[in-house]
């Protein structure tokens, strides 16, 4: 009932014509989310797996919409064409999947709406101080603005977390795997000087063979000498981006070239 009041009041920003026509008779087909369910994940890009899931399972009833903030980007929507991209003027983000089923001789429409954590705590504390009386009060707005960009900022920073933290496993995985190589390489290495030095007869190629030996060993040593110093300028450069005022973009992009390189 409150819905269709906002609907049908020219000044309550949500004023939408159509719900003129409402009655008794149509409201199941025209109120989509009467029935509402939410889906909560914790990273941006799970919201994709949770379509597919959903649109396996049910009879989609309209475009999957994705309603953005006004200066979040669209990139990572624009591969997914079936979506449709709305920017929402009160900063709201969700993405909204309208199902229809019969449960009764008449279809009901089912609104999934899919969000991270961090959006579902900004839309609740939003709804809770906003909604109840059509508060339009530039304070309160200007605060909940920035409240969001702190959300979305959470957001980006969950992606850029799980992404350095898959990248940090694949590089312990790859180094496993050369430190083995490496120990077996080392072990033929010693086999064959080993081997060398017993067929060599002259006091000259035996020298020759036991100072191969020390600079094998040294070099060894360089290289693991080199890997402990690795790993500290890593730490430096995050210090350095987390002190940045914007630690999103300032942060992610930089530190995933540097930790590549």
């Amino acid at each position: 009932m409150e819905k269709i009041v906002r609907k049908t009041t020219p000044r309550s920003g949500s004023y939408n014509k159509d719900y003129l026509k409402i009655s008794v008779d149509n409201y199941f087909t025209m109120v989509t989310d009467l029935i509402g369910i939410r889906a909560l994940h914790l990273f941006k890009q799970d919201c994709v797996s949770i379509i597919n899931k959903l649109e396996n399972t049910w009879e989609k009833a309209e475009a999957i919409t994705a309603y953005i903030r006004k200066g979040d980007s669209e990139e990572e929507y624009k591969k997914l064409d079936t979506w449709e991209v709305k920017e929402h003027k009160a900063g709201y983000r969700s993405i909204h999947f309208v199902f229809s089923t019969a449960p009764y001789k008449s279809k009901v429409f089912t609104e999934v709406q899919i969000r991270t954590i961090f959006e579902e705590g900004w839309s609740e504390i939003d709804h809770k101080i906003r909604y109840p009386n059509f508060s339009n009060n530039q304070d309160i707005a200007a605060f909940l603005n920035i409240f969001n960009r702190l959300a979305g900022s959470a957001d980006e920073m969950g992606s850029f977390v799980q992404s350095l933290s898959m990248m940090i496993q694949q590089k312990d995985e790859e180094l496993r795997r050369l430190e083995d190589e490496n120990l077996k390489h080392k072990d033929k290495i010693h086999e064959l000087l080993t081997k060398l030095k017993e067929q060599t007869q002259s006091p000259e190629a035996s020298d020759l063979v036991s100072n191969l030996q020390r600079e094998i060993m040294g070099y060894d040593s360089l290289i693991q000498a080199a890997n402990q110093l690795r790993n500290p300028l890593l730490y430096n450069a995050i210090e350095h981006f987390s002190n940045e005022t914007l630690a999103t973009s300032r942060l992610t992009d930089p530190l995933i070239d540097f930790y590549r390189k």
